[in-house]
């Protein structure tokens, strides 16, 4: 994995979801590993996110805001988490609240941590509030997301789509992709093999032209025979643009299942 380092990293405070497996709530949600999912979710295994509560938030907003001027709360989309309208909620219980500004990414995992990046080196410089904020209302319209889900019952347990939806699904061996457009978790396409899944990838990106950041997230081994095609055609046609590769973290494991693939993309063609 590449390690980042950059200014302004010690601004950045993380909020870290709980895990529920079949009703109990566990706090650390890494004391559960990726080898430990079963390939489809059930009533008998059927791990799922939690945010935390507008108490929590409450407390970790209050902190911070006693010890810094403002505070910028990026959280994943809410069309996936319901932890944005959960920290809208708890900033509006403050006396602090206009020194609190909590914005929607509308993408998640590395997208979500090009945005607290960018954000985080730009408060380092001594940007302001105002500045920070627009370019990040910039930026989110150039990041696309796109998921391969074939564990749909994964997403039935958090809440994402309907128990029938899902099991017919998986039923079918369908293998759906699904894209954060706005405020909405879409299904595009449905593939029938791991080839027909590479291949959509690579005219996922074929459709971009000016390309800055790609990364391919997936459950295999790293420099898999699918992440050298698409480095490949990273390479080819957006020489200057940077690519990496990552395997899903347990977040993204327990939300759409240990077989979900992604790819993140930042377009600077999108205004």
């Amino acid at each position: 994995y590449p390690i980042i380092r950059f200014k302004g990293q010690n601004r950045i405070r993380k909020v870290s979801y709980h895990l529920s497996l079949n009703g109990e709530e566990i706090s650390d949600i890494h004391s559960i590993n990726k080898s430990d999912l079963p390939p489809s979710a059930d009533d008998n295994f059927n791990p799922h996110l939690l945010s935390p509560t507008i108490s929590e938030l409450w407390d970790t907003l209050s902190l911070l805001t006693s010890n810094y001027d403002e505070v910028i709360g990026i959280f994943s989309s809410a069309a996936i988490s319901p932890m944005y309208n959960i920290a809208q909620k708890a900033a509006a219980k403050l006396e602090a609240n206009a020194r609190i500004h909590i914005i929607d990414s509308r993408t998640s995992s590395v997208g979500l941590s090009i945005l607290v990046m960018q954000a985080a080196i730009q408060a380092e410089k001594g940007e302001s509030s105002k500045t920070i904020i627009q370019n990040l209302y910039t930026k989110i319209p150039q990041i696309f997301t796109l998921f391969n889900i074939p564990s749909l019952s994964y997403l039935y347990y958090n809440n994402l789509i309907d128990r029938s939806q899902a099991f017919v699904g998986e039923k079918l061996e369908l293998l759906p992709y699904f894209v954060i457009e706005e405020d909405d978790f879409i299904t595009t396409d449905k593939m029938r093999n791991d080839r027909h899944i590479t291949d959509y990838f690579l005219e996922f990106l074929n459709e971009f032209e000016n390309v800055e950041f790609v990364s391919f997230l997936h459950s295999t081994v790293l420099n898999s025979q699918a992440s050298k095609l698409i480095r490949e055609l990273v390479k080819h046609k957006f020489p200057d643009a940077e690519f990496f590769e990552h395997k899903i973290p347990i977040t993204l494991a327990i939300l759409f299942g240990p077989k979900c693939q992604g790819m993140i993309v930042v377009d600077n063609e999108v205004l």
